[in-house]
């Protein structure tokens, strides 16, 4: 360890004394001459007294020190270090203080010594390299630096400017800075337990007191614009309050009891700032779309950088039936249809039986137009066998096609269709979905944050079972009631079979319409519900996933399988499906490796929301179905990615 200036002293002072109390000692006592012992008393405190002169004059020998220190920067002279109007100091290339002007001395730190280190006083954030703001004594200063170079040594000079007041006004306007809040009530005029008017009223009356109540708390501006919509206008501080509440206004809302019934209304807000207010207006009504893209039922807060917080989505989807805007996508979609020569369509990779499903139904929908239509499929990795026979054996012909062959196909004005998902990265034709001008999106997942809808045709809705259910309806606007191909209609209800768990999960009315329709077409709901049996290999694969798999705080199940598995996204959505039927489990996770990625199929009975854990770990789905891979990962790692966002939910007491 080095020893300076004081420090020194002090250690030099009390060795001298333990030395002179030790020979006095052993003088007068072990040898018995006293006369001595005076003698050497009367040394060793004169010693001693050198000492104690030389602690106590430690600061004035420092402060020459400075002085002399000051007259051998190169850098300026001292008098101009000595008599600049901001602090300055100069520390050598350790951070050690070597001198420092009055000022500076006076407004950040008055007792330095050599062993003062400039990042004890700023903190270790302090960075001596770089310029950058600096914290001392409830004050901000905005630091410059100098470096050069003497006499072997390497110092550096830093200035500091008083910046307080300019940084609180900074804080104060960040503060200040406007926000407006849009919020939409969702499930009262199509309430299944209201049926008049006054209820309704009354009803929406009770809900917008509870927002009322809750803007009030946090000192916010509410203006009714709408039947179902609200705005606010409020400041960024009351913003943070507002997060650090979880937006509990959605508990509030949700649970909502009128005439002693839970009226299942819920509440999606959009949250952003803006250069001005019409700006933020602008922004909070696309971050609304996303809430509700998303499923509703949650906050979507826009931030600065463009991406967004979300907060709540733990009901389930609103079902929500809206012809005209059924009718208002259908018309759109006839019209991109109709001035395309050629129409490519795909689904997400790995297509199952809603994906292909909905696009063997958008390809019946192009030749009804008279529109020549190929599917892009990848049938290495397709989970929908059973459906690509059906396609190769219809009325349409064999329409199937690679992406290779697609991409000799395209034509300036091909236009491209997408189904089952609204992230063209992951479809089966990526390189073809490059090549065409016109996109066209069909998809029920809750939207993924970033996707730039706005270049496409969206038609989207996260209320739907499954792709396959807005295909349907779309065909049953644009066929005015026509009977489908029988083999159109078997497709299209084996993939709301697949996402409705054969009508037992995410059914609405409309669900059970499509399928009444379809079955009217000619669906044969037995051969269709053989797509989903197993082969005995298979069926032992799955069974062992299952009995592999371990239960986690008694609602969770997880299996890994660790070796090599054919098909096995196949067995592990299956497996994971089967896991379900444990008593008490609410949700299951299959873990796996493939293609080098650690990959994880998610399943939930939907109280608990697997979109939600799995886009935290950079996956993405619905909120009963979902998935993710991990590149360069292994199953233990991901696994315990898993638990430690598991951790995270709040576990409900039953």
């Amino acid at each position: 360890m080095k020893f300076k200036g004081f420090h020194y002293d002090g250690v030099f002072v009390f060795l001298i004394a333990v030395c002179a109390a030790a020979f006095t000692a052993m003088t007068a006592f072990y040898f018995g001459d006293k006369k001595t012992a005076v003698i050497e008393g009367i040394i060793f405190g004169a010693v001693l007294l050198f000492g104690f002169i030389r602690l106590f004059s430690a600061k004035y020998r420092y402060r020459r020190m400075l002085s002399y220190t000051a007259k051998k920067l190169d850098y300026t002279d001292s008098k101009v270090l000595s008599n600049m109007p901001v602090p300055v100091c100069v520390c050598d290339k350790d951070g050690f203080i070597k001198w420092a002007n009055d000022l500076f001395r006076a407004d950040i730190k008055s007792d330095i010594t050599q062993m003062s280190d400039i990042k004890e006083i700023f903190g270790t954030d302090f960075d001596i390299d770089f310029n950058n703001y600096a914290l001392a004594n409830d004050k901000y200063f905005l630091v410059d630096s100098v470096k050069y170079h003497k006499d072997g040594a390497y110092y550096t000079v830093y200035k500091f400017f008083d910046n307080t007041e300019l940084k609180e006004t900074e804080s104060k306007y960040l503060k200040g800075i406007p926000h407006v809040i849009i919020a939409q009530t969702d499930n009262i005029d199509d309430n299944p337990y209201l049926s008049r008017d006054t209820e309704k009223a009354e009803l929406s009356g009770k809900v917008l007191g509870m927002i009322y109540d809750w803007a009030d708390k946090f000192n916010t501006v509410v203006k009714k614009i709408s039947e179902d919509r609200l705005m606010m206008v409020t400041e960024k501080s009351n913003i943070d309050e507002m997060i650090a509440d979880k937006f509990s206004v959605l508990d509030s809302v949700r649970n909502c009891i009128y005439k002693e019934k839970n009226m299942q209304v819920t509440l999606s807000i959009g949250v952003s700032s803006g250069e001005t207010i019409k700006d933020a207006e602008k922004s909070a009504r696309k971050a609304l779309d996303t809430a509700i893209s998303r499923g509703g039922d949650q906050v979507a807060v826009l931030q600065q950088d463009g991406n967004y917080s979300f907060f709540g989505a733990v009901s389930k989807s609103a079902d929500k039936k809206n012809k005209i805007k059924i009718k208002l996508w259908a018309r759109q979609l006839t019209d991109e249809i109709e001035k395309a020569d050629r129409v490519f369509i795909t689904g997400h990779r790995g297509a199952d039986y809603d994906c292909l499903g909905a696009a063997f139904g958008a390809a019946y929908i192009c030749s009804v137009l008279g529109k020549p239509a190929r599917i892009i499929l990848n049938e290495s990795l397709s989970l929908a066998q059973n459906t690509a026979d059906i396609i190769r054996s219809s009325e349409l012909g064999d329409i199937i096609l690679s992406e290779q062959d697609a991409l000799d196909w395209v034509t300036p004005k091909s236009l491209f269709i997408l189904t089952d998902t609204h992230v063209p990265s992951i479809c089966d034709g990526s390189e073809v979905f490059k090549a065409c001008k016109k996109t066209v999106i069909i998809d029920h997942h809750r939207l993924v944050p970033g996707t730039e809808i706005e270049k496409y045709l969206f038609i989207h809705n996260p209320n739907a079972s499954s792709a396959c259910e807005i295909v349907t309806e779309l065909i049953q606007q644009m066929n005015k009631g026509d009977r489908i191909y029988e083999s159109v209609a078997n497709a299209l209800l084996a993939g709301i079979m697949l996402d409705t768990k054969e009508f037992v999960l995410r059914t609405s009315t409309v669900t059970f319409e499509a399928a009444a329709y379809l079955k009217s077409c000619g669906a044969d709901t037995l051969k269709v519900s053989k797509f989903f049996c197993s082969d005995s290999e298979t069926s032992k694969k799955i069974n062992k996933v299952i009995y592999d798999s371990a239960t986690y705080k008694d609602i969770y199940s997880i299996s890994s399988v660790e070796e090599n598995v054919d098909k096995i996204r196949l067995v592990a959505s299956k497996a994971a499906d089967e896991m379900l039927r444990v008593s008490g489990i609410k949700a299951s996770f299959v873990l796996y490796e493939e293609n080098s990625r650690a990959c994880v199929s998610a399943r939930s009975m939907g109280e608990v929301n697997v979109q939600l854990i799995m886009e935290a770990l950079g996956g993405g789905g619905h909120q009963t179905m979902a998935a993710c891979q991990i590149k360069d990962a292994d199953i233990k790692k991901l696994k315990e990615l898993l638990i430690s966002e598991l951790d995270k939910i709040p576990v409900k007491e039953n």
